[in-house]
């Protein structure tokens, strides 16, 4: 991770990460990655529309509490 100052606000710092952390946090990812798409190939189209439509009401639900 880095810090950089505010493109337009000199009060505020930005936190950006570095190219060695976003392959640390790739690394700590990826076995999630290879886990979930091992599951969506198992899912027929029909589950596969029943969780989009479930991971959609979810988002927006979450949306109007932030």
């Amino acid at each position: 991770m880095a810090r950089r100052p505010h493109p337009s606000d000199r009060r505020r710092t930005v936190v950006v990460a570095t190219d060695s952390g976003r392959e640390e946090m790739l690394g700590h990812l990826m076995p999630m990655f290879v886990d979930l798409a091992r599951l969506d190939q198992e899912l027929s189209p029909q589950e596969r529309d029943v969780v989009l439509r479930f991971l959609t009401a979810a988002e927006r639900a979450v949306s109007r509490l932030l």
